[in-house]
């Protein structure tokens, strides 16, 4: 198989692969068992007819046809492994030949993996994180609880601050009703500050039964096209109830779970929000270490399908995270006045950046043979299938090859990373 390389528009590659006759054979061998079973041909079972004999009863050319993709999909692999390249994306083929007995010519259009030279990163240096937790932080926390195990009852006065209501209300704006701008018995905790700017100030020294007609200035930021308008609302309280907040004794602690005593509770809840600094002051290290090393990198320029691939990414991260709040990405995106295109241009920047660090870390990597083992993947294999042994579905998920193929990058990433610690991360004595 011979491989001619030349440079394309973008800072792509051509490839000119040349597949001889005699290289064809395996393919075409096969290409004519599934001919054959295909369309069986009298005299033979399904499939076990000679090639000399489907190619006399179907011609050379159909059997050539029918091998065509299993040529491109193995050669283009042994072609790209071979001359050692890392692309990205899908190569665009063109077959340029393509007649029995003869070269099977095809070429492939590529994007490579940009090419990095690192610098003098070693000089550059992070300061070990430190993360502590106040004594407000675990009150925060607390009182938190303290909400949710609130005992609610019914009032006959005026409502005040911190008081749960049912009310009745419609938004309109120009006499028209607005999109989610109506509700019936829709609860409401006073100083929550969980709708509209100034709705909740109205309801203020209001009583049950009581109706009110008022006006609100909407935020900018409201979708719809209803940012900054006037709008005209009717509301009529039909609950009022004071929460009564439970004493944050031991009683409380042992509601809460497994704890004896609101002093065990609170160690709890001070290992958990330390839990949850250390684990993001790490992640944030992680990015600074590698962000300083791109500082000193040399990169060649990154291709459009790489910067493309990496917003895709960051608008799935964006997707799950708010699907997790019980929001769309439409209403997402409405919320903030924005569109999807919008979003995807100010992100171009960004994606450059985490492409960077992703190549370096690559680098790294390959400069100082880090490798995943089979030992070290069965392992972290073994971990995962521990904790998700009565699912099928994800069990049957970890054995496929993507999935190692995922658990050794990142396996390898640990590896990266650990070493850029050990050299960049500044101790205090």
């Amino acid at each position: 198989m011979n491989v001619e390389i030349k440079s394309g528009d973008k800072g792509k590659k051509i490839l000119t692969i040349t597949v001889t006759p005699k290289e064809q054979q395996p393919f075409l061998d096969k290409a004519a068992v599934k001919l054959s079973l295909q369309k069986p041909i009298s005299g033979f079972r399904p499939g076990k007819a000679p090639r000399e004999v489907v190619e006399k009863k179907y011609g050379k050319m159909a059997v050539l046809e029918k091998a065509v993709d299993d040529i491109i999909t193995h050669t283009y692999y042994q072609a790209i492994t071979n001359k050692n390249l890392t692309v990205v994306g899908r190569p665009q083929i063109d077959i340029k030949t393509i007649t029995p007995e003869a070269d099977f010519v095809y070429t492939a259009e590529v994007v490579l993996l940009p090419k990095v030279k690192l610098g003098d990163w070693q000089k550059k240096s992070v300061a070990e994180p430190k993360v502590e937790v106040s004594e407000k932080e675990i009150e925060e926390v607390l009182q938190d609880l303290q909400k949710m195990r609130a005992e609610e009852k019914p009032v006959e006065r005026e409502v005040k601050q911190g008081d749960k209501v049912e009310v009745d209300f419609t938004i309109k704006e120009n006499g028209v009703a607005i999109e989610g701008g109506s509700g019936k018995k829709y609860p409401l905790v006073l100083g929550e500050k969980m709708f509209i700017p100034g709705f909740e100030e109205n309801i203020l020294g209001m009583k049950k039964g009581e109706s009110k007609k008022f006006k609100l200035d909407m935020p900018e930021n409201m979708p719809h096209g209803l940012g900054g308008k006037k709008v005209d609302v009717e509301l009529k309280v039909v609950g009022v109830y004071e929460r009564v907040m439970p004493p944050l004794d031991d009683k409380l602690a042992q509601s809460a779970g497994n704890y004896q005593s609101m002093d065990e509770l609170k160690e709890q809840i001070k290992k958990n929000i330390l839990a949850d600094k250390q684990a993001q002051a790490e992640k944030k290290l992680e990015v600074d270490m590698l962000e300083k090393v791109a500082e000193t990198a040399d990169f060649e320029e990154i291709p459009e399908i790489l910067i493309d691939q990496e917003i895709d990414k960051m608008m799935h991260e964006l997707e799950s995270e708010i699907s997790s709040q019980g929001l769309s990405l439409a209403d997402y995106l409405a919320r903030i006045n924005k569109t999807e295109s919008d979003l995807r241009q100010e992100w171009r920047e960004l994606a450059e950046k985490r492409i960077k660090t992703a190549l370096v870390a690559r680098q790294i990597a390959v400069e100082n043979n880090f490798t995943a083992t089979p030992e070290e993947i069965d392992k972290e294999l073994s971990v995962l299938q521990s904790a998700y042994q009565d699912n099928q579905a994800v069990l049957e998920q970890l054995k496929s090859a993507e999935f190692k193929d995922y658990l050794s990058h990142t396996i390898i990433n640990r590896k990266v990373l650990n070493f850029l610690k050990d050299k960049m991360v500044k101790k205090d004595s």
